[in-house]
């Protein structure tokens, strides 16, 4: 995958320009391209998965996966960004959410928890594929953590400040909690079976909250 290096376009702009050789993809076609694309790469690993297979699951034609896309790379990287947008726009609404630091903390666990079994193919493929995301985001793989971590470091701040968290370093903790939680659901995910989603969130938020409270 070739890093994206034009700085003239907002990084979302960018990876999107890139990706998708400057067209507008329908909303239609991205959903079905998302949970199709996803669950092949999930079930068949993302080196085995083609574009022949992903259009078949999707039920569009192999050219017109081409005509949006250079190749399969550049589809990934596509649909992460649709994963991202998902996951920012969660955080952000549990985050803003009425009470305190704590409080908020607490529906925040409890909402990454229910994203990541939702879109548990995504965080399978995310994981297995860390690697090539970030060679394939270059510079951007900043922003990546960002969207992924930033709402949880900001809400970190606000409690130190309003004393309802400890004051611990803001990033670090951001990035082992939400790293912790999803190689948490992986593995139930890995086991098979049914995710005890209630009770994950209850283990999580007494380990996270517990730790962090004051």
């Amino acid at each position: 995958m070739r890093p994206i290096t034009d700085p003239a376009l907002r990084r979302e702009d960018r990876v999107q320009e890139f990706a998708t050789l400057g067209r507008e993809i329908p909303d239609e076609l991205t959903e079905r391209l998302f949970a199709a694309a996803f669950a092949c790469f999930s079930e068949k690993g993302f080196e085995r998965t083609t574009m022949d297979d992903v259009a078949a699951r999707a039920g569009v034609a192999r050219a017109t996966l081409y005509y949006y896309f250079r190749g399969k790379d550049e589809l990934f990287l596509f649909l992460l960004l649709q994963g991202v947008g998902i996951l920012r726009g969660a955080l952000d609404d549990a985050v803003s959410s009425s009470g305190t630091a704590r409080e908020r903390l607490e529906r925040t666990l409890d909402r990454l928890i229910d994203l990541f079994v939702e879109y548990r193919d995504v965080l399978v493929v995310a994981i297995q594929q860390f690697g090539r995301i970030e060679r394939g985001l270059g510079e951007d793989k900043h922003w990546f953590q960002e969207q992924s971590t930033g709402a949880l470091r900001d809400l970190l701040r606000e409690g130190a400040a309003d004393g309802t968290l400890r004051p611990l370093d803001p990033d670090g903790t951001a990035v082992a909690i939400f790293g912790g939680m999803c190689w948490r659901v992986l593995h139930h995910v890995q086991a098979g079976g049914e995710i005890p989603v209630e009770a994950l969130k209850s283990e999580m938020k007494a380990f996270v909250v517990g730790g962090l409270g004051v």
